[in-house]
């Protein structure tokens, strides 16, 4: 009975607390770093998460030369870069600077077709595509090495 008592006592004693708010701020990602080494690590790992395959193709030398050494889409990246050349130009005018990093849909039609012709005659390509298959963005199986399902 006393042990009921106690625990009634208790009971009473928190339900009468008036609840914790919690602070309304946004929460610290992470403290400063200690060093420039940890802060590249902490820069390399959120851009590995955040751009998985773009680091993947950053990682392998091999695939990263069959892009560079392709002259579809080195023609694609001059063209842009020149694009974007001009975008300097712009004086402030917000919608002139946007339009040079916006991709029309024959760029993006273009872009598509010279990927498929580098995945087709590229085995370094195929090998980072089956890497990246995982992530759930691409299909492709290693025994038959058919073309990547883009999901989008």
């Amino acid at each position: 009975m006393k042990l009921a008592a106690l625990f009634l006592v208790c009971a009473s004693i928190f339900a009468l607390q008036q609840p914790v708010e919690p602070a309304h701020e946004p929460v610290p990602l992470r403290s400063a770093p200690a060093t420039a080494g940890e802060l590249t690590r902490r820069i390399a790992a959120v851009q590995n998460k955040n751009f998985y395959l773009l680091s993947l193709l950053e990682s392998e030398s091999s695939a990263r030369e069959a892009i560079e050494n392709d002259k579809a889409l080195a023609a694609m990246t001059s063209a842009r870069w020149a694009v974007i050349a001009q975008a300097q130009r712009c004086n402030n005018d917000l919608s002139c600077t946007t339009n040079a990093f916006r991709w029309n849909e024959d760029e993006i039609s273009r872009a598509a077709k010279a990927v498929a012709a580098l995945y087709s005659t590229s085995q370094a390509i195929r090998d980072v595509t089956i890497t990246f298959a995982p992530a759930a963005c691409m299909s492709a199986t290693r025994s038959t090495r058919k073309a990547p399902v883009i999901v989008g």
